[in-house]
């Protein structure tokens, strides 16, 4: 045999890390947090086009022209305007 394969055959001889046994469960955890990541993200990109639709044709198809509310207080008609105050 070839220095190689006594190299090997000493390698193989030696015991096996002992984190290779949670490898497994490792790898799987992490793959599974990315793939909860993933579904928040497009969760997210759904309500952002969705919320960016409804705006766009909310503000292109208005129902009604906007007008402003109508004030019923006049100028000086408050009792408690300055001048009628100074007045008393």
């Amino acid at each position: 045999m070839s220095e190689l394969d006594h190299w090997l055959d000493a390698l193989g001889a030696q015991p096996t890390d002992p984190r290779l046994a949670t490898l497994d469960t490792r790898i799987l955890a992490g793959v599974t947090q990315r793939q909860e990541a993933r579904a928040a993200r497009r969760g997210i990109a759904l309500a952002t086009v969705l919320a960016l639709g409804i705006g766009i044709i909310g503000s292109t198809l208005p129902e009604a022209p906007a007008q402003g509310a109508a004030t019923t207080t006049t100028i000086g008609a408050s009792d408690y305007a300055p001048a009628h105050l100074l007045d008393g």
